[in-house]
C-alpha cells in the first residue's frame, strides 16, 4: 500500500500539479488579453453577446483544452504504469485523478480571472504561477501538519490529493 501511494504522490506531485500550473495559466492567461491589446474588444462588445458569455466561453475552451490535455497525460500513463511500476492500482489511479482534475480546472479558471484583472498578460499569468505554485507548494500542508488540515480544505490542490491519504478505501466524501 505504500509503494502505491508513493506512486500516487510522485504523480500529482511532480508531474499533474507542474502540469495544471503551467498548462492553466498558459491556456487562460489571454482571456479577453488579447482582444483588448488588438483593439477588438470593443468590436466584441458591440455583438449581441455579453461580454460574460464571451468571458465564460472563452474560459470553457481553454478548460476543455486543458482537460483534454490533462486525460490524455492520464491514459498514457495507464497504458504506461501497469508494466513498469509493480503494484500499480488502477482503480485508485483513476480516482485520484479524476479529483485531481478539478484542482486542473481551477487553476484554468483562476488563470482566466487574473487575465481580466490584469491589463497586461504577462502579469496576470506571472501572479496566476506565482499563487498556483503557492497552492501547490501547500497542497501536502494538511497532510504533514495536521492541526492545518482544516484549513488546507480550502486549497483546490490539497482536494485533489486527498484521496491518496484513503486509497484504495474510497467514498463519496
Amino acid at each position: 500500500a505504500i509503494h502505491s501511494k508513493a506512486i500516487l504522490f510522485v504523480w500529482v506531485d511532480a508531474s499533474m500539479n507542474k502540469f495544471a500550473v503551467i498548462l492553466g495559466p498558459a491556456l487562460a492567461g489571454g482571456i479577453i488579453v488579447d482582444e483588448r491589446a488588438r483593439g477588438t474588444l470593443d468590436v466584441v462588445a458591440s455583438k449581441p453577446v455579453t461580454m460574460a458569455d464571451y468571458f465564460s466561453v472563452k474560459l470553457a475552451a481553454a478548460a476543455a483544452a486543458l482537460a483534454t490535455f490533462y486525460l490524455a497525460g492520464v491514459s498514457g500513463a495507464l497504458l504506461t504504469f501497469p508494466w513498469r511500476v509493480t503494484g500499480f492500482d488502477a482503480g485508485a489511479f483513476v480516482a485520484l485523478s479524476a479529483v485531481h482534475l478539478f484542482a486542473a480546472l481551477f487553476a484554468v479558471s483562476f488563470a482566466g480571472a487574473m487575465a481580466t484583472v490584469f491589463r497586461d498578460k504577462l502579469t496576470g499569468m506571472l501572479v496566476s504561477v506565482c499563487i498556483l505554485g503557492t497552492l501547490v507548494g501547500l497542497a501536502f500542508l494538511g497532510f504533514y501538519y495536521p492541526e492545518f488540515r482544516t484549513v488546507s480544505y480550502l486549497n483546490p490542490f490539497f482536494d485533489g490529493i486527498l484521496p491518496i491519504g484513503v486509497a484504495p478505501n474510497f467514498t463519496t466524501w
